[in-house]
């Protein structure tokens, strides 16, 4: 099963706690909502996009979050959590312990949810926990930003396009002291648009084919790419298209002796957003948190 949205792990929690009414740590916490919702080693391990969480801890994290402006868990320690008489009274009901009813039932969390405006207020109403919403945003503003370089791209003269594809691999950390890149001449390049050093000193040459098409790059280019890397003794090329490859043209990269990297116009778009070619950052925000060791000292 997919794991349980936050707010569904609520009265798991409350009624793990009403157990034994003892003080129980997170971990404690964490391992018995796995056991109860029969969630995996590999659940367990996805991690959000931030890359600062598992998935599954961040949602359990913030139905704990919730029992406790509710009242119906107090803090004990740090991430040590016990129920209250709120929440032992609260663990006889029957009642679905969600959004809807724990704001209609316990002002505590109304009184929260007033004193917050915006994507924070937004976020009790929905499925999402804060730290997904925020990830959703961000996932959709980079779609619409890779969308836009594309549309960028495909009105880029062949030749400036050749340049932009060296500087993403300079970016990427390819290219010599100098740079160690070059395009070649617009004739005569052997079906070559760039070389580029591998590493600093120059020991090995990465040849480059970079086509802004709009058809899809088929079985028969790849083969003349490799046809040429064999012409120049090498063993390296990127190919890099706007468009797409097809099945074939993949298939062929994976079956010759020579490396061949393929990125098509989404890998490129991406990754020219995670080099920051062609893009510039305007807005920078920080997340900020309770340090619990400052309180606890």
């Amino acid at each position: 099963m997919d794991i349980p949205k936050y707010f569904e792990f609520c009265r798991p929690i409350l009624d793990f706690l009403a157990k034994d009414k003892q003080a129980r740590s997170m971990p404690q916490i964490f391992d018995a909502m796995a056991k109860h919702f029969h969630i995996t080693k590999e659940q367990r391990r996805e991690i959000l996009p931030s890359g600062r969480q598992s998935l599954f801890e961040n949602r359990v994290s913030w139905a704990k979050q919730y029992l406790f402006w509710c009242g119906l868990i107090s803090r004990e320690s740090r991430s040590v959590y016990k129920i209250t008489e709120a929440g032992l009274a609260e663990s006889k009901n029957t009642e679905l312990l969600n959004r809807a009813y724990m704001l209609e039932k316990y002002p505590a969390l109304r009184s929260k949810c007033a004193q917050n405006q915006g994507e924070f207020r937004e976020q009790l109403y929905c499925d999402a926990t804060a730290e997904e919403a925020i990830n959703s945003a961000y996932e959709q503003i980079n779609a619409s930003l890779a969308s836009e370089l594309r549309e960028n791209i495909a009105n880029m003269s062949p030749y400036r396009f050749e340049h932009l594809v060296l500087d993403l691999l300079e970016a990427m950390g390819y290219g010599g002291i100098d740079g160690g890149s070059r395009v070649t001449q617009k004739s005569n390049d052997g079906g070559i648009d760039g070389v580029i050093n591998q590493d600093k000193l120059g020991f090995d040459v990465i040849y480059i084919q970079a086509k802004r098409w709009q058809n899809n790059v088929g079985g028969v280019e790849i083969r003349n790419f490799v046809g040429t890397l064999t012409e120049k003794n090498a063993n390296k090329g990127v190919f890099i298209t706007t468009s797409k490859f097809c099945p074939k043209a993949i298939e062929c990269a994976k079956s010759v002796p020579h490396k061949v990297i393929l990125i098509d116009g989404d890998l490129l778009a991406k990754l020219m957003i995670e080099y920051d070619v062609g893009i510039s950052t305007y807005k920078t925000l920080k997340l900020k948190r309770v340090d619990s060791d400052y309180f606890d000292s």
